[in-house]
């Protein structure tokens, strides 16, 4: 993971993280410098009453100090591009990784999680580098500065600021033991109020009709009321623990000022040098402060880059044959083709048939006998098993995964439409379609209509999901983005299971044109959707149990035959 990172995102960006750090280094020293040059000033210029030496080291005072802030405001430009570059980069790999992962590893996280691992996980590396790390290392550098500096200028004054070290570390890791932990928690009730007030907003007309409304907002109220209590409780920790350290700064001064007055009167000290003390006093303890808060930060991110890293290295075991197709010339069959998604879990076993070109042909079957999966095996979502699919007697293996997936057009019951206008969701984003293109294909299957009366017709917008359309309006649409394809080969996966009868019969007749010519395949439970198949596959358990047409079917009085009586549709033999 180490070696990925620094190949991938340190690597190519080598001078301007060097740039960046020296810029940090000479901030860091200038900054431990300027009590030195104050002590200078007071020494040579005011204690002496030597006019000249003050302004001279007023000039290097007020030189270093602006040369401190320039290399801070030069490091935060050069880092803060860096981390955006960064950052550009491990969102478009993450992105361009999960658009290329296997259709089963995209179904173990939700969409949610994804979108966390892209988004929030990058941002804090981001923060690592352009935050954290330069925290840490400014810390680490000026702490060092400090004791180097007082150390060389009085020994016993710098062991008496060095002493309540061993307090304030321990005071620290109490700290990070027991205090930090509890941001974690508050960031996760948070997470959680969110998630919750998303979810009631969503089924607020359900709320509404079951006299929820006050039930929920108590809930809400009381998620909020522990989020309170608990900030409450770590801000009274830190308010005592920031306290703490002022009391212990300024007694430290004390001291300082006790034991270093005796040395004044012999000589052994300057006044600057008492002053300096004090400046460096008054910063000795943040920097150590500044490391412990970052560790949980560099923490985060460690983990953070730990989930990037096991995104992008994910190896896809569905590969790319090299032969191109054009068209599907002759048929589609399936050789003796087992599958399953557990092992010692079949779920297809030993299904064979053909389909030549042209037809239209329906799988039906109980819920969980393989139909969908099928259709998963044809689209090289996942490999089978054992057996063969073949294209015009090629093993789709063999077949570029685009190349094969050009060809077909699925159409299923929860078709998914994008937050983008209509035309943009029939096109799925190609401008290359033109606007005239797609008006002739909706006329062609009569559903311009309903585009029209949309507030602004193609250019409508629509939220997300669609939800400010019927289901039946977005399955109109789906028959439009199937068509603007011109695919040879049509999947149909349960696509008028939920549809009402008036709507379904606007369905059909897109569908009679969608399919015209076509070779499809059809999967619904209501088995009047596909009485006019030309075969009709009968899966049960995984395995096929008849292959024929609606009346030959019905007439062996079989599986087909009980599912028609079932249905209600055996009087549609004749």
């Amino acid at each position: 993971m180490i070696k990925y990172l620094f190949k991938n995102y340190i690597s190519p960006f080598k001078w301007r993280f060097a740039l960046g750090f020296i810029l940090l280094i000479l901030g860091s020293f200038l900054n431990v410098l300027l009590p030195k040059i104050l002590m200078e000033a007071i020494d040579r210029g005011v204690d002496v009453s030597d006019e000249n030496q003050l302004i001279h080291f007023g000039l290097v005072y007020l030189t270093a100090f602006l040369f401190y802030i320039f290399s801070l405001y030069f490091m935060a430009i050069v880092l803060e591009n860096l981390g955006q570059d960064i950052l550009i980069k491990l969102k478009t790999t993450s992105f361009y990784k999960v658009l290329n992962w296997d259709y089963h590893q995209f179904t173990k996280y939700s969409a949610g999680n994804l979108v966390s691992r892209i988004e929030r996980d990058a941002e804090k590396v981001r923060f690592f580098f352009t935050y954290a790390l330069v925290a840490i290392v400014q810390s680490f550098l000026m702490f060092l500065g400090m004791i180097f500096l007082m150390g060389s200028e009085n020994k016993l004054l710098t062991l008496i600021v060095i002493a309540p070290l061993p307090l304030v570390v321990f005071l620290l890791y109490l700290l990070q033991k027991f205090v930090y932990p509890k941001f974690k928690k508050v960031r996760k009730i948070m997470a959680e109020i969110m998630s919750k007030t998303t979810e009631y907003l969503r089924g607020l007309d359900v709320l509404k009709v079951f006299n929820r409304e006050k039930l929920y907002f108590d809930k809400y109220d009381s998620d909020n009321e522990n989020k309170f209590k608990l900030e409450r409780n770590i801000e009274i920790v830190w308010i005592v623990f920031f306290n703490f350290i002022m009391l212990l700064t300024n007694l430290v001064i004390a001291i300082i000022f006790k034991v270093g007055a005796p040395m004044i009167v012999k000589g052994i000290l300057t006044y600057g040098a008492i002053v300096m003390f004090i400046e460096y006093v008054r910063q000795f303890f943040f920097p150590l402060i500044q490391i412990s808060e970052q560790i949980s930060q560099i923490q985060r991110a460690i983990a953070s880059f730990s989930r990037i890293y096991k995104m992008h290295s994910k190896e896809s075991k569905i590969k790319s044959g090299n032969e191109e197709i054009e068209k599907i010339l002759n048929s589609i069959e399936f050789e003796n083709v087992n599958f399953s998604y557990k092992v010692d879990e079949p779920v297809l076993k030993n299904i064979s048939f053909k389909i030549p070109k042209g037809e239209k042909w329906a799988i039906v079957g109980e819920t969980g006998s393989g139909k969908s999966t099928l259709i998963k095996l044809l689209l090289r979502f996942y490999d089978v098993d054992k057996g063969r699919v073949l294209i015009d007697g090629t093993n789709i293996r063999d077949i570029k995964i685009k190349s094969l997936r050009k060809d077909i057009s699925l159409i299923e019951q929860d078709f998914y439409l994008f937050p983008a206008t209509v035309i943009d969701n029939i096109r799925l984003f190609d401008n290359s379609i033109t606007k005239n293109y797609i008006k002739k294909i909706c006329k062609a299957i009569k559903i311009d209509g309903f585009i029209e009366n949309l507030p602004r017709g193609y250019d409508t917008y629509l939220r997300e999901e669609g939800s400010n359309l019927s289901v039946g309006e977005k399955q109109l649409l789906s028959i439009a983005r199937a068509m603007v394809k011109e695919a040879d080969l049509v999947l149909l996966d349960e696509a008028t299971s939920s549809i009402d009868p008036h709507t379904e019969k606007k369905i059909d007749k897109a569908m009679n044109i969608l399919l015209k010519d076509k070779t499809s395949i059809i999967i619904a439970h209501r088995l009047n959707t596909i009485l006019d198949a030309d075969k009709i596959i009968v899966l049960h358990e995984g395995k096929i149990l008849e292959i024929g047409n609606h009346r030959e079917l019905y007439k062996k009085e079989g599986y087909y035959y009980n599912l028609c009586q079932n249905q209600f549709v055996e009087k549609l033999e004749d």
